[in-house]
C-alpha cells in the first residue's frame, strides 16, 4: 500500500479546523440521492471533468492519504482529516452515491462531485 500527498488550496484551510476524522466508504443505494445527512460535518464539492476520476479531482486541489489495493483508491484521510470512530468519506456525483472506488470513476464536464465526512 502507498499513501500520497498532493498540494492544498488554501481556501480549504477552513476544512482543517472543523473535523476530527474520515475515510471513504461506499455505500449500496443506486435509487436515492446523496444529500448531506444529518450526522455530516463536512462537505466538499468540485466539478468533474470529461475524462478524470473523481480521485484526480480531489486531488488536485485538497491533500489525500490512501491507500491503493487492486478494488481502486481507498482514501482514508482529505486535508488531514483522517477515519476514526465510525466516520468515513463518501462520495457522491450528481446526488447519486459512488458505486466504485473514486478512482474509477470516471467524470463528465460540469459533473457535480460532492465529499461527504460523517457517521456511517
Amino acid at each position: 500500500m502507498s499513501v500520497k500527498r498532493t498540494s492544498v488550496a488554501a481556501a480549504l484551510t477552513l476544512y482543517l479546523a472543523a473535523g476530527t476524522a474520515c475515510s471513504y466508504k461506499q455505500e449500496e443505494d443506486k435509487s436515492k440521492a446523496a444529500p448531506a445527512a444529518e450526522g455530516d460535518s463536512i462537505v466538499i464539492e468540485l466539478v468533474g471533468q470529461t475524462g478524470v476520476s473523481v480521485f484526480e479531482i480531489t486531488a488536485r486541489s485538497h491533500i489525500m492519504d490512501y491507500d491503493e489495493s487492486s478494488a481502486g483508491v481507498f482514501v482514508r484521510a482529505i486535508d488531514s482529516i483522517e477515519a476514526g470512530a465510525g466516520f468515513w468519506w463518501r462520495y457522491s456525483v450528481n446526488d447519486t452515491l459512488g458505486q466504485v472506488a473514486c478512482d474509477k470513476y470516471i467524470t463528465h464536464d460540469g459533473d457535480r462531485i460532492r465529499w461527504y465526512f460523517g457517521k456511517q
